[in-house]
């Protein structure tokens, strides 16, 4: 008897858990990726960074999840290839070339949205993050 008063026991607060568990709020998946095209040697790299950070004050771009794809070197080449792979963002990386700009994709399908480039205007960026975001 004492044996499944126990198990009786150790289900209750197993099924406690997973309840507890499955009622926690998370954050809700983004709905925009942006994928960054950067180099550490890259001057418009710095620009285009310059340029989120300072948008950041105007619009809440914190529901984006930002990919860094870095061709900084042979070995930052490798781990964004493997990386753009296994995240099923490969045809992003094969259809552009360069660096100081960011693609934004849909999370979900991963259809590009826009491209926005180190020379675009801090007001373009911005409305281009406001247009994908709503």
């Amino acid at each position: 008897m004492k044996k499944y008063f126990l198990t009786f026991i150790a289900l209750f607060f197993v099924s406690f858990l997973a309840t507890a568990q499955s009622t926690e709020t998370t954050k809700s998946p983004s709905k925009v990726t942006a994928v960054v095209f950067h180099a550490d040697w890259c001057p418009y790299c710095t620009k285009l960074s310059d340029k989120i950070e300072s948008i950041k004050a105007d619009i809440d771009i914190s529901d984006v999840e930002f990919i860094r794809f870095d061709f900084t070197d042979k070995d930052t080449k490798e781990a964004t290839q493997a990386f753009a792979a296994a995240n099923s963002v490969m045809s992003v990386l094969e259809n552009h070339k360069g660096t100081g700009f960011l693609v934004l994709i849909d999370s979900e399908t991963k259809e590009e949205l826009v491209k926005i480039g180190a020379k675009d205007s801090k007001e373009k960026i911005k409305a281009s993050f406001e247009k994908y975001l709503n």
